[in-house]
């Protein structure tokens, strides 16, 4: 939640990845959360406003079904709303600058570690001695008693 003082007003900002995150039950979940802090807003006598920020994407309202206590933003609108600067949607790509090759070979040395691991692991407990896939003793692990 983010306070400004000078105009009385308490935010509420989730913030996720991009426009398709939510489900019939994490989309219920937001909006209890939304509604703790207007409570919070209002013992505080402040404006409240809620938004859910996507970093990327797009996300027009559908103008279907009850008005909802929050805004949805994407993409640009989100990192305007934030920000107030109507480029950072794209400046944010050059403030990472070369970060993320610094991580590419980590990442790449970690990915290969855990493939090999989970494969050790499913072929120790699943694969016959010539390679095969005990299908029976799988299903047997993943449905049985």
């Amino acid at each position: 939640m983010i306070q400004d003082n000078e105009t009385n007003t308490i935010s509420a900002i989730a913030v996720k990845s991009g426009p398709a995150v939510f489900n019939a039950d994490s989309k219920k979940r937001q909006e209890q959360n939304f509604t703790a802090a207007s409570k919070l807003a209002q013992q505080a006598k402040a404006r409240y406003e809620a938004y859910i920020g996507y970093c990327y994407g797009k996300k027009k309202d559908s103008g279907r079904g009850k008005p909802k206590m929050y805004q949805e933003l994407a993409g640009k609108r989100f990192w305007t709303e934030l920000t107030g600067d109507e480029e950072f949607y794209i400046k944010i790509i050059g403030y990472m600058g070369t970060m993320p090759e610094k991580y590419v070979a980590n990442y790449k040395e970690s990915y290969n570690k855990a493939a090999n691991r989970l494969i050790r692991e499913f072929s120790n407990s699943f694969c016959r001695e010539d390679g095969s896939i005990n299908w029976e003793k799988l299903v047997e692990f993943n449905s049985g008693d």
